[in-house]
């Protein structure tokens, strides 16, 4: 199985990933389907990230959404 996102930031200070997602659409259908297939495969996407970017296992990764402000009750709506 693959996981994908717009974006990987690492804090090093911090000892943080972020998996982060850009997007402009109006119904963030995919984006709310991206972050619900994260969320049921949590695990494995974890083990991946340890495999295939030697990022440690102890370290926190979190989802980071870029979405217009307008479409932030959208979002949560979508996600609850």
């Amino acid at each position: 199985m693959h996981w994908f996102c717009d974006a990987v930031a690492i804090n090093m200070r911090e000892r943080q990933v972020f998996l982060c997602e850009i997007t402009y659409s109006k119904s963030l259908d995919a984006l709310s389907k991206r972050l619900t297939g994260w969320c049921t495969n949590w695990p494995a996407l974890r083990l991946a990230l340890v495999r295939d970017l030697c990022i440690p296992v102890d370290w926190p990764v979190t989802p980071w959404v870029f979405i217009p402000s307008e479409r932030e009750d959208l979002l949560e709506r979508k996600l609850a």
